[in-house]
């Protein structure tokens, strides 16, 4: 069966989302559980299987960091955090790791993480760049726009995504 890891963290309450993984993190004042998480190691929360004959097989890891810690902790310390996830993930025989929320951004979109050998590691950023691209499609279509009163403008045009989508619609 193949097997995909998906990386998340708290967003801005730690103790609101870390209490969906254990409930004992609801009881804990949310200054004192932001200092605990970060000496926690990732944790497998949620498993997924999808489809009928060949079953794909995923597991959600958190990485325990509220949003704000990414940028507030030693970069360092941060990256070792997600690459300790990235092992949990090949541990668990994962052939490939989403990285999502703030650990696709502050590795730089994984760059940091190539060296992890043995795991595809993919940001989703190719994928949302898709996605919008069909979207914008989709409009030109239903609203019967033509090249000649159409101007599309890609707000993060310089972001990967944004790139990415101001690239592909040009090519049209």
């Amino acid at each position: 069966m193949r097997k995909f890891v998906f990386l998340i963290h708290p967003r801005l309450s730690a103790r609101e989302d870390m209490g969906r993984v254990n409930p004992i993190f609801k009881f804990i004042p949310e200054p004192i559980l932001r200092s605990i998480i970060k000496h926690l190691p990732p944790i497998a929360s949620s498993r997924i299987v999808i489809g009928g004959n060949e079953q794909v097989e995923g597991m959600i890891i958190v990485v325990p960091l509220v949003g704000s810690q990414f940028y507030s902790l030693p970069r360092d310390f941060v990256i070792e955090k997600i690459k300790s996830a990235v092992k949990m993930a090949r541990d668990l025989d994962a052939s490939v790791v989403g990285l999502g929320e703030f650990t696709s951004s502050v590795s730089h979109g994984g760059l940091d993480l190539e060296r992890e050998a043995g795991i595809t590691i993919t940001n989703g950023n190719s994928l949302t760049a898709g996605v919008t691209v069909a979207s914008v499609e989709k409009i030109i279509i239903e609203k019967k726009f033509t090249p000649e009163n159409l101007k599309i403008g890609v707000v993060g045009a310089a972001g990967s995504i944004g790139s990415a989508v101001s690239r592909m619609l040009a090519d049209q």
